[in-house]
């Protein structure tokens, strides 16, 4: 059995207000500090907003190679055979392959199309823009947004006349139709509801029939969309100002983990919390617990 110090550590990573913006630079500056972690047996799972081509792009200028949830739980992206090759309902690729929860975009934005019409409410969406313009209206890094277009459940809108009212009233009348909406900054992610938090569960399981002696935890930023803090008993709120700063804290929140033996599925102590809240209070660290 591992011990303390070297017991697998599954960390699922809620980031998104990072990870729009991750320039070719950002992503330098932290690979090393993200290949330290694998080194040290953690494995980063980055759950976001995000389409499969922007995870397996960060995760590769990373340089770790884990498996990742896509579009806030509508796929989950597995790199090939890296559990087993007999995953039932996982469609094969050539380096990634994926389990599917989720409705097609296109199905996804008929229901917009059909609520902004009835709202009268004018929208500008992510996948109807060219690159530039997706790096300039919505923020997104030069080496994401041609990957930002291509996405295979849901879409991210902007309210053309800014107003939070009408943000308001299209967030409320989506969600109606059964569709999960995150907002993030100015734009709003839309996909299928069907349950985002079940990705994170039956990865979770997956670590478990395949790793012994793993543990899980949970970092979210108020980017995320809260599938994490949904699911994980050991979930924290972090306010990271860089990928590098990110993966950092990972390392601490790890050792703290591992000092204090939380297990896979129980809850954290007051105790861990405290202890790290008073050595890194800069960091605004938050418990979650259930």
């Amino acid at each position: 059995m591992a011990s303390h110090t070297d017991r697998p550590v599954v960390c699922f990573l809620e980031i998104d207000d990072l990870l729009v913006t991750a320039t070719r630079d950002a992503c330098r500056a932290a690979a090393a500090a993200f290949s330290a972690l694998d080194r040290r047996n953690i494995a980063i799972v980055l759950c976001s907003g995000q389409t499969h081509g922007e995870l397996a792009y960060i995760t590769r200028a990373l340089g770790f190679w884990h498996p990742f949830i896509a579009e806030d739980g509508s796929a989950i992206g597995l790199p090939h055979a890296y559990f087993s090759r007999s995953i039932a309902d996982a469609t094969c690729g050539f380096f990634w392959d994926v389990i599917d929860y989720g409705r097609s975009h296109r199905a996804v934005g008929t229901i917009i199309t059909s609520v902004t019409q009835r709202l009268q409410i004018g929208v500008t969406r992510l996948s109807q823009v060219d690159a530039g313009r997706a790096e300039r209206e919505f923020g997104l890094a030069r080496p994401l947004a041609t990957r930002a277009l291509k996405r295979a459940y849901g879409e991210v809108l902007h309210v053309d006349d800014g107003s939070e009212a009408s943000l308001d009233q299209l967030r409320a009348a989506l969600s109606d139709e059964r569709l999960r909406c995150t907002r993030r900054g100015r734009s709003l992610y839309v996909v299928p509801n069907y349950g985002g938090s079940r990705a994170v569960l039956r990865l979770r399981r997956l670590f478990l029939e395949h790793f012994a002696d793993v543990q899980f935890v949970g970092l979210a930023t108020s980017g995320g969309s809260g599938l994490v803090p949904a699911v994980l008993d050991t979930c924290l709120d972090v306010n990271c100002a860089t990928l590098r700063s990110a993966a950092q804290l990972i390392a601490d929140v790890v050792d703290e983990v591992r000092l204090f033996g939380v297990s896979a599925v129980g809850p954290v102590t007051s105790g861990v919390a405290t202890r790290y809240r008073d050595s890194r209070g800069a960091e605004g660290l938050r418990l979650h617990q259930h």
